[in-house]
């Protein structure tokens, strides 16, 4: 259970304490950490609430070619709770609710407060910031705890390329080319880019406490890429971006 949980036991405790005692609540968001680390988290508790009826378990997901989640999945999944769970409720999982589109949270809103068949529904997003304040007050909130990154050696020989690069006032293009190993996993690229702009900063940072301090200014777009790799914006166009601001 500890592996698959990714040290989120204690809000595991916290849900099955509820479930134990009845009181469970009916929408929860489990926000950070990792896609799999979410995944797991709700995909146990889903066991739990649903232990002889799998089939209650019910998954919303983007739909093949479609870059959000929109109002015609959510009211597929209206139109499933319309019928009676074959045990005491439905497990709702959304796991890619940073995806839902600003109509789809509101169509979701009204089922959400108020499920027409009893259901626990868990909104799983990389970021609570994605959902609508409207969404999260209608919820419990978990915020997961985030991995531990440590740079490989892609993203330490990029920083250090990238480095030299701003000393030496190079053209974008070649900064972009130094980027493109960090892209080319495409798995792992949002993490490496974090990673990677991560210890850019603290480079910079390091350098300025010894008197280095020419690269202060890339700071701000440092910065600024990590929130938006954080709040699930394209990582190519991000370091794209970024490469054009250093």
């Amino acid at each position: 259970m500890n592996g698959t949980l990714s040290g989120n036991e204690a809000i595991y405790q916290q849900l099955a304490a509820q479930l134990g005692a009845g009181r469970m609540l009916h929408a929860f968001v489990f926000a950070g950490g990792t896609d799999s680390s979410r995944r797991s988290l709700a995909s146990v508790f889903a066991s739990d609430i649903t232990p002889d009826h799998p089939e209650d378990r019910i998954f919303v997901d983007r739909k093949e070619g479609k870059a959000t989640i929109g109002v015609d999945e959510v009211e597929e999944l209206i139109a499933k709770l319309a019928f009676k769970p074959y045990g005491e409720r439905y497990a709702v999982i959304i796991s890619e609710a940073h995806l839902l589109s600003a109509a789809a949270q509101n169509k979701l809103l009204k089922t959400l407060e108020e499920p027409v068949s009893p259901a626990v529904m868990m909104l799983l997003t990389e970021n609570r910031d994605a959902l609508l304040k409207t969404v999260l007050s209608r919820c419990s909130v978990y915020q997961l705890r985030e991995p531990a990154l440590e740079a490989d050696e892609t993203v330490k020989t990029a920083v250090d390329m990238m480095l030299e690069l701003c000393r030496q006032g190079a053209p974008f293009y070649r900064k972009k080319a130094v980027l493109s190993e960090i892209l080319a996993d495409k798995e792992r690229q949002r993490e490496q880019a974090l990673m990677f702009v991560s210890l850019m900063e603290e480079k910079i940072l390091a350098e300025a406490r010894q008197g280095r301090t020419e690269l202060l200014d890339d700071i701000a777009p440092l910065r600024s890429a990590r929130r938006a790799l954080r709040q699930v914006h394209n990582t190519a166009y991000t370091l794209k971006q970024l490469c054009l601001q250093i």
